[in-house]
């Protein structure tokens, strides 16, 4: 009797296992049905999204599913409904975000630590190199976020329908506002029109020399300078002896002041510039042809340099509105000139760029210099390098043609001067364009980026960014070692500044590189709001405010600092003692390359 209950027993379990398994067998049948029967109706003449939802008397769910339509099927059917296409691909799209960003996560982690080697590195060059990549980055991606907010502000007035040259003309009067207030900021800030005679530029002062206080270069009182004989001293500040130096504390106050601004409008001018030139070749009549897009960027860059010739008019016949012509005068004008250049250079560059990339491959860039998503250039690895090779080909013949014509007599010309500078900047900013442009199509062609969006998306940007900013930085050490060969031979001072220009090149490239991925991520934010144009400008304009102080301060000054070292070294490498005690942690070392001991800051007195 009991072995029969048992066996009773295991039929029962048998048999309800099997109903179960039915049931379960027959509901993913029924699904998979569902999906061959949504698919075909939209092949037939349905539209695939006639099932806006699963319904309790239909688990068949039209694809693709939301994610309310998979939680319902779960409920209605369990884990088999975790087979669905659209789950898994949600899954994998998961998998591949987490390891975007993680290689994000991961790679800035180590650039942030990279970056803090390298500005504190033995070496003075890797040091100056560095800040120099650092300042170029931040005020680049800084200029960005504040014109691409502005310029997308007045864009969402602009109805879609608007006639190219009407956009054109406010374009050109965007660029007219940037240059005549880079003009007067300049003028204001040097005192060279409006302050009068009764102000000493030159007067010397005491400035704090210790970098690793707080008060970094505020002014101290003559009265507690122990010893006023020299270049250098020691302070007595609170009961603590202080490192101090001698400076014309005015004048250096308004170079800082200045080459903040001059940096920042001249990049605004350029971009503006950029956005004329751009408008133009992407009209009807230039815009399918190789020539006509050169001829743009020409007729861009004549009126930029008419342009300037006017503003040096105006600057000569206005220096004596104050009654004297003094060092501010030409302060004013040697920085506001430089500014020019580089504004023009920035400008002509990319223009420059923007043809060569349609000769190659096909399409024309977007003035933002993205191919437009609907459009699919021809991209292969002889295009890639074709790309590299006129960047590097056009910033060498620039670099030669600098060095042959610096000697001779026409250089001393001042307006020929000025021209054969600009268009040695104009070869390393097209150096940088060219890479940063042939860098994507890179990633484009080899695929390597399509796991995370692709070159063009933020992600890809970020990663390119990162990408470029490691190879300047290894690229650096190289150019260092042949700077330092080149020092060996008193002779040769061409070879330096030959690096130096590189190292221009590759700072612009980086912070070109960073631009890109900074516009991507203002607009990735600014859409997820109901007001993506105000959004984008003021997200720009907090930004710039909280960056620009910290970056005058504590960047710009370190590359003012550096270049006034060079500026002072001889031909033989040895600095001036001026500003060998500029920051307090180089002391020592100084001391120890004129063969003294150490000592404390007492012994300064």
């Amino acid at each position: 009797m009991r072995c029969s209950r048992l066996l009773l027993s295991a039929v029962v379990a048998c048999s309800t296992r099997t109903s179960v398994a039915e049931v379960q067998h027959g509901r993913v049948a029924e699904v998979q049905h569902g999906r061959r029967m949504s698919s075909a109706q939209a092949g037939v003449g349905g539209t695939g999204d006639q099932d806006d939802k699963c319904y309790p008397n239909n688990e068949t769910c039209a694809e693709p599913w939301s994610a309310a339509r998979i939680a319902y099927c779960k409920y209605r059917l369990g884990k088999e409904a975790e087979w669905c296409p659209e789950a898994e691909m949600g899954a994998t799209r998961q998998k591949k975000r987490d390891g975007a960003l993680s290689s994000m996560l991961i790679g800035s982690v180590v650039f942030v630590m990279s970056i803090f080697y390298l500005v504190n590195y033995r070496d003075d060059d890797i040091r100056r190199y560095t800040w120099q990549i650092l300042s170029t980055t931040v005020s680049i991606f800084t200029s960005v976020l504040i014109f691409s907010g502005i310029t997308e502000l007045w864009m969402f007035f602009v109805p879609g329908d608007t006639d190219d040259r009407i956009i054109l003309c406010v374009n050109v009067g965007f660029f007219f506002l940037w240059f005549i207030l880079l003009q007067i900021s300049i003028a204001v800030i040097s005192g060279a029109n409006c302050e009068g005679a009764g102000v000493k530029i030159d007067k010397e002062g005491w400035l704090i020399a210790d970098t690793m206080r707080a008060d970094y270069g505020e002014e101290v009182p003559e009265r507690e300078v122990r010893n006023l004989i020299g270049e250098k001293s020691v302070a007595v500040m609170d009961g603590v002896e202080v490192f101090v130096r001698r400076t014309k504390v005015i004048k250096e106050e308004r170079q800082s002041k200045m080459a903040c601004w001059a940096t920042l409008l001249a990049h605004l001018t350029g971009f503006a510039a950029i956005q004329v030139g751009g408008t133009l070749q992407h009209m009807e009549g230039f815009r399918d042809n190789f020539f006509m897009l050169l001829l743009a960027a020409v007729i861009n860059q004549i009126l930029i340099m008419g342009l300037f010739r006017v503003a040096n008019c105006v600057r000569a016949k206005t220096s004596a509105l104050d009654g004297v012509v003094d060092s501010r005068d030409e302060l004013y004008h040697d920085v506001v000139a430089e500014a020019e250049n580089d504004a023009a250079s920035l400008a002509i560059s990319f223009l420059t760029v923007q043809a060569l990339r349609f000769m190659l491959s096909g399409v024309l860039p977007k003035i933002s210099g993205i191919e437009p998503h609907h459009a699919k250039p021809a991209i292969d690895w002889p295009r890639i390098l074709g790309l590299y090779g006129l960047g590097l080909a056009i910033f060498v013949c620039t670099v030669l043609v600098y060095f042959l014509v610096r000697n001779t007599a026409s250089y001393k010309n001042v307006h020929f001067r000025r021209y054969i500078d600009m268009m040695k900047n104009q070869g390393a900013m097209t150096f940088a364009w060219c890479v940063l442009g042939a860098s994507g199509w890179q990633a484009q062609a080899s695929h390597v980026m399509d796991a995370i969006g692709g070159a063009h998306s933020m992600t890809g940007s970020l990663m390119l960014a990162l990408i470029l900013s490691f190879s300047a930085m290894i690229a650096i050490f190289g150019l260092d070692k042949i700077e330092d060969r080149s020092k060996e031979n008193r002779e040769d001072h061409q070879v330096g500044k030959l690096v130096r220009n590189v190292i221009t090149a590759l700072s612009i490239l980086v912070g070109f590189s960073w631009e890109h991925a900074f516009a991507h991520s203002i607009e990735a934010v600014s859409q997820q709001t109901s007001m993506p144009h105000l959004c984008h400008f003021c997200m720009g304009l907090l930004v710039a405010l909280s960056i620009i102080p910290a970056w005058r301060k504590y960047i710009l000054e370190k590359v003012m600092i550096h270049t006034q070292k060079v500026e002072d070294t001889s031909g033989h490498g040895e600095l001036s003692s001026h500003y060998e005690q500029l920051e307090f942690e180089d002391m020592n070392e100084s001391l120890h390359r004129l063969q003294m001991p150490s000592v404390k800051p007492a012994a300064w007195a």
